[in-house]
């Protein structure tokens, strides 16, 4: 588990859009796993430092959250399902093994309904897709972010996913290390938690006594 991103509490050290997406559970091997989107307006937040929503389009969003707390909830547990579904699959590429149909069904669904959304424009010399001002769905921001999981998945990227090595994290990152040997979600935190460990273990062993 990394550092917080100081703007908005969530520290995105995935280097990937839908990986900061999957990372937004802490200490998922743990036995209680700290949820980091406990309400809408957190799932919000989050979305903003992502660029999924400017300021203007988060207070609309969440004026109409206060108003339609049931919608809100909707909204929220739909983020959480996406999220899991990332999280499965990506966790799987990592082991190689075959992802859960569930997971692959959940993030076919999203990208679908993602890709009836977006249009595809041509602007400072390039081709790119846009996507439409958020609208009152308070589940907006999760097009693009299931649209972009799936690119993922469908690039070379996909071979670098790799799984935080501390046993209690599960975070997930792109490895772009010059010799693909990345371990921690963030050496400083992760990294160093391990090297203490260690540390530890060397100065409590029998042969450091003697």
């Amino acid at each position: 588990m990394g550092e917080d991103d100081a703007r908005d509490g969530f520290a995105r050290l995935g280097g990937h859009l839908a990986l900061d997406f999957a990372n937004t559970v802490d200490w998922r091997r743990r036995d209680c796993p700290v949820e980091l989107l406990p309400s809408y307006e957190r799932f919000l937040a989050w979305a903003q430092g992502a660029g999924l929503v400017d300021g203007r389009g988060a207070e609309a969003l969440q004026r109409r959250a206060n108003e339609r707390p049931v919608e809100a909830r909707t909204a929220l547990a739909r983020a959480w399902e996406l999220r899991e579904a990332i999280y499965g699959t990506a966790t799987a590429v990592t082991r190689g093994e075959i992802p859960p149909p569930a997971a692959l069904e959940t993030l076919g669904t999203a990208a679908r309904a993602a890709a009836r959304q977006r249009d595809l424009v041509y602007r400072a010399g390039r081709f790119d897709w846009a996507w439409p001002a958020l609208t009152a769905d308070l589940a907006a921001p999760l097009a693009r972010t299931a649209s972009e999981a799936v690119a993922l998945l469908l690039s070379p990227d996909v071979r670098r996913i790799r799984q935080c090595a501390d046993d209690a994290c599960g975070w997930l990152f792109l490895d772009r290390s010059r010799n693909h040997s990345r371990r921690w979600c963030s050496m400083s935190a992760c990294g160093n938690r391990a090297k203490g460990r260690r540390f530890r273990a060397r100065r409590s062993s029998p042969s450091a006594a003697g």
